[in-house]
């Protein structure tokens, strides 16, 4: 059976809305609201917080690469003071350095026969003249010693010793050991004469330089050049003793050699060496 509703559309009742159907609306509103929030809080909340990110990494850009081209300021330098260095390196080998070579002549040669913890063969050596050419080195002198066998050898031994030589200790510590050695006896002479006159300072005027003249030595590292052995400074093949003769050995006015002439031989090789230095 049909039903047809003839009242008119303002007075006909209104069929209630589905549940399901409103159920699905409530549901899609509370989406669209959820979205909102979201968005809501994306745009007043992350976008923000993405954006101070932003800046705080191109700061640390910048400061990056302001320590990149500070530290590529600093590999130039430290590249040019390399070659700098090498320069000079360069510059220094190819110099004479004639301090050098005189020290070790001065500990090759005993001038001083007196020392006979030095020179317990009672071998002579004295240099009558040095002379040094650029890069050439001449000396002459007269060698001796008191066991004639050993005189005859002893131009050879000279020349060994040359080619021997090696420093030691670093001037610089034989150095520091002579004003410690100065530096206790005029504490000691201090100390005497305060015990005498308690007035006077402490540290006398003695004291106080050899103090600051310690310091600066303390400071100086030498090495290098300072600790090569002689013959390294040497040209290959060019030390060589120009002559040496056998001859009446003169007087020499050294110390002891006055006092007792016994002990010094009348005859000795006066020589002359040459040898060219790199």
């Amino acid at each position: 059976m049909i039903n047809i509703n003839l009242l008119p559309e303002v007075m006909r009742k209104k069929d209630s809305t589905p549940t399901p159907q409103f159920l699905i609306v409530l549901v899609g509103l509370a989406i669209l609201g959820a979205v909102g929030y979201c968005i809501f809080l994306y745009s007043t909340q992350v976008i923000p917080g993405l954006n101070n990110r932003i800046v705080m990494l191109e700061r640390e850009k910048r400061d990056f690469e302001a320590q990149a081209a500070e530290l590529k300021e600093i590999r130039q330098e430290i590249e040019r003071l390399t070659e700098y260095v090498d320069t000079v390196k360069g510059l220094y080998r190819s110099r004479i350095v004639w301090a050098k070579v005189l020290s070790d002549i001065k500990e090759i040669i005993n001038f001083d026969p007196s020392m006979s913890e030095y020179n317990q063969e009672m071998r002579y050596l004295w240099l009558i003249s040095l002379k040094g050419d650029r890069d050439k080195l001449t000396m002459g002198g007269y060698a001796t010693a008191a066991n004639p066998v050993l005189a005859m050898q002893m131009p050879e031994l000279l020349l060994q010793g040359f080619r021997t030589h090696a420093p030691r200790a670093m001037p610089e510590r034989d150095e520091e050991e002579r004003l410690n050695e100065e530096l206790r006896q005029a504490i000691a002479e201090n100390d005497a004469m305060r015990r005498d006159n308690p007035d006077l300072p402490l540290q006398g005027a003695r004291e106080i330089a050899l103090r600051e003249r310690l310091t600066e030595i303390r400071e100086i590292e030498s090495g290098g050049v300072a600790m090569q052995p002689f013959s390294s400074l040497l040209v290959p093949g060019t030390l060589g003793l120009v002559n040496a003769t056998w001859s009446q050995l003169p007087r020499m006015g050294a110390r002891g050699q006055e006092a007792a002439p016994e002990l010094f031989p009348t005859q000795a090789w006066s020589f002359n060496i040459s040898m060219e230095l790199k």
